[in-house]
């Protein structure tokens, strides 16, 4: 994988591992914070949380702008890791896969450091256009303030 194709972001967490697991394996708190950037919210989630399963949401933005995407999980390992395919997708759940809207490889990793947990989000295969790795760091770092604020 070109390195310039990776996001790793670390943040840490003042609250328990699994406080902060349930909030990435629980529909309602992945409402909360979940691909939201600040001004972002999603009303809509459907969740199987299973290996297999899926989390199609759908975010909407200022604008009347909707951004439907599908989760598919393929290892959970609770409390620590988390790693799934992310698509686009539309109201359906049809998976969108192509030159402009990539699939991409999502891992959560949570590490109990204390009191406290680091969550490490590595996020591979960002594709070049539209969205520049600049615009995926800085929406991760909005969603990861939100989760902060869920799990304070």
């Amino acid at each position: 994988m070109d390195e310039k194709h990776i996001l790793t972001i670390t943040r840490t967490f003042s609250a328990p591992r699994e406080k902060v697991w349930a909030a990435c394996a629980d529909e309602d708190q992945l409402m909360k914070w979940w691909g939201q950037p600040k001004d972002g919210v999603m009303p809509f989630a459907k969740l199987d949380f299973t290996v297999g399963g899926s989390f199609h949401f759908m975010v909407e933005l200022p604008g009347d702008i909707e951004i439907w995407g599908k989760s598919i999980y393929k290892e959970i390992v609770e409390p620590e890791r988390l790693v799934f395919d992310e698509y686009f997708s539309n109201e359906h759940g049809d998976l969108l896969d192509d030159e402009e809207l990539p699939k991409s490889l999502i891992t959560l990793t949570l590490a109990v450091k204390g009191n406290e947990t680091e969550l490490t989000v590595r996020h591979e295969g960002i594709g070049v256009a539209p969205h520049t790795i600049v615009q995926y760091k800085e929406g991760w770092g909005e969603s990861l303030d939100k989760l902060a604020a869920l799990v304070r």
